[in-house]
């Protein structure tokens, strides 16, 4: 099924090509650009219901990440910075050096390591539900996050994950959602999305390129901090990242607002919308 027939819109799906890799995007509005970045075990589509709303002052642009989506899903790549040149050339490829950059789970910890190494692109940052990933280098283990030692097995997760993609993706997305909200259309578009040809192995090499990254990410940042405003939105019933992961936050991040989202779990672009379209009119520039 192509993304068109399963996820029509007042946003147009286009492709291109950048940093050696195929992406897959969704375009609509004008003005000031925004690039939107999904996380796990997400896609593009998380964004749904706040595109409209945001194309009204922005362009928004929201991509599949490489190795997931209708993105292509190559053997190499999935280090962070390597994402981050993804993200920087697919807006450069549309004429836009700037943009506001809006990231959520995976997308928040790539949305700081292009405000880290790209400063000049980053005109506001707004991070949903992402602790900063040096900080957390000192947090205890959480069980709901057991997958990320299970995708770092060789062999294992592809053997017994192979066929069961979709059942695998929706326990996670019912059971970190606070409330009922997602439609058997949006669990089938996820399913859709994790079950064709190469997304399981795509997966997998986001999880495992990342083993010793935290290490080398510190030695890389340290003492680095982020000052542009930045917009930090967290569910209050977050379960894989819980609201007190943001605990310090202040010292990395030294102009930033941190809202806590009642009634809302880890997806809080999709559980609270409209508080999170509020929250980011009111924080964002009207114009450039």
């Amino acid at each position: 099924m192509s993304p068109d027939a399963a996820t029509t819109g007042p946003w147009e799906h286009r492709y291109a090509e950048v940093n050696g890799v195929r992406l897959h995007y969704v375009i609509q509005g004008s003005g000031l650009p925004m690039v939107m970045l999904h996380g796990w075990p997400q896609t593009w589509y998380c964004w749904r219901k706040i595109i409209p709303a945001m194309a009204e002052r922005f362009t928004v642009v929201a991509p599949d990440l490489r190795g997931f989506g209708d993105s292509e899903k190559p053997d190499w790549g999935y280090e962070r910075s390597t994402l981050a040149n993804d993200i920087v050339e697919l807006m450069g490829s549309l004429g836009f050096d700037r943009a506001v950059v809006v990231g959520q789970d995976w997308g928040g910890a790539l949305s700081y390591v292009i405000a880290l190494d790209h400063p000049e692109f980053v005109e506001r940052l707004v991070v949903l539900d992402t602790s900063f990933f040096l900080a957390r280098m000192r947090l205890p283990f959480n069980p709901e996050v057991w997958y990320t030692k299970f995708f770092e097995i060789p062999e294992l997760p592809e053997k017994l994950l192979a066929g069961h993609e979709g059942e695998f993706i929706k326990h996670f997305l019912l059971h970190w959602s606070h409330t009922d909200h997602y439609t058997e259309e949006d669990l089938a578009e996820y399913a859709r999305a994790y079950s064709q040809p190469g997304s399981l192995a795509g997966m997998l090499r986001h999880y495992r390129d990342r083993i010793g990254e935290y290490e080398r990410q510190w030695k890389r940042y340290e003492g680095r901090t982020i000052d542009v405003p930045s917009l930090i939105l967290w569910g209050e019933h977050d379960k894989p990242i819980p609201p007190w992961t943001a605990d310090g936050l202040h010292r990395y991040l030294t102009n930033m607002k941190y809202v806590l989202i009642e009634n809302a779990g880890h997806f809080v672009q999709e559980e609270a919308a409209e508080r999170v379209i509020e929250e980011m009119q009111a924080f964002l520039p009207a114009s450039a």
